[in-house]
């Protein structure tokens, strides 16, 4: 096992919660939810297609994602698909009616291939990963609503499954998530980021406690994300 999953061992077994490697990885669709998805920070919709296929075959599916030319790849993707709900805003944990964010131009791919993939509310996201990534960081305002007027303008009360990709902002999100009145089945979020670029530390115990007194059991799905499954 590698050191983030010694890690993740260490601080769940802190709180008598079980990781495990999930081999299939359930998502708690059915049918009757208002959203079997909801996806906050969907990029351009190329690595999550299966899912989102997935998910139409039980109810309707909303991806949120900040960046203008990727939510205009997202919208060519999906263009004329129903049951598909797309929004070009950033999610954050107050209300804000617009927020700085640094978008990395789709050029960054010559670095890596994910480079792209690494706008982040965080100045520092993008060159903590690499420092040839400085110069392809822009930043830009950006539209911004909280979670709470998400759930509220999409009339949202049941959500099957939410997947967050937001580049070090799961945390705070999670803890301004309306669980009074939604709970959705199961949560996917990054355990990666929640202290920093890389950094799991007390962010992502605070959330572990925070998601158990909600409810919810956490497991390890992969390198980068956790699995909160609804008791």
């Amino acid at each position: 096992m590698n050191l983030i999953g010694r890690i993740l061992n260490l601080f769940l077994g802190l709180f008598r919660l079980k990781l495990s490697r999930i081999s299939v990885f359930q998502y708690g669709f059915s049918h009757g939810a208002d959203y079997s998805l909801v996806m906050i920070g969907a990029h351009n919709g190329k690595k999550t297609t299966r899912l989102v296929k997935d998910a139409l075959k039980f109810g309707k599916v909303c991806l949120v994602e900040p960046v203008p030319y990727l939510f205009n790849q997202l919208l060519d993707r999906y263009k004329g698909r129903d049951g598909i709900c797309l929004i070009n805003k950033c999610i954050t944990p107050t209300e804000t009616a617009f927020v700085d964010f640094y978008a990395i131009s789709q050029a960054s791919n010559k670095v890596t291939i994910y480079g792209d993939q690494l706008g982040s509310l965080n100045s520092q996201h993008a060159k903590n990963h690499d420092i040839r990534f400085e110069k392809f960081v822009k930043k830009i305002r950006v539209p911004a609503l909280t979670v709470t007027k998400l759930l509220t303008e999409q009339n949202c009360s049941k959500i099957d499954c939410l997947y967050l990709d937001t580049e070090g902002s799961d945390v705070q999100i999670l803890l301004s998530f309306p669980f009074n009145v939604v709970k959705p089945k199961t949560i996917i979020f990054e355990h990666l980021h929640t202290d920093g670029t890389g950094i799991t530390g007390n962010n992502f115990l605070s959330i572990i406690k925070f998601l158990k007194s909600e409810g919810y059991k956490i497991s390890r799905f992969d390198a980068e994300n956790a699995l909160a499954t609804l008791c």
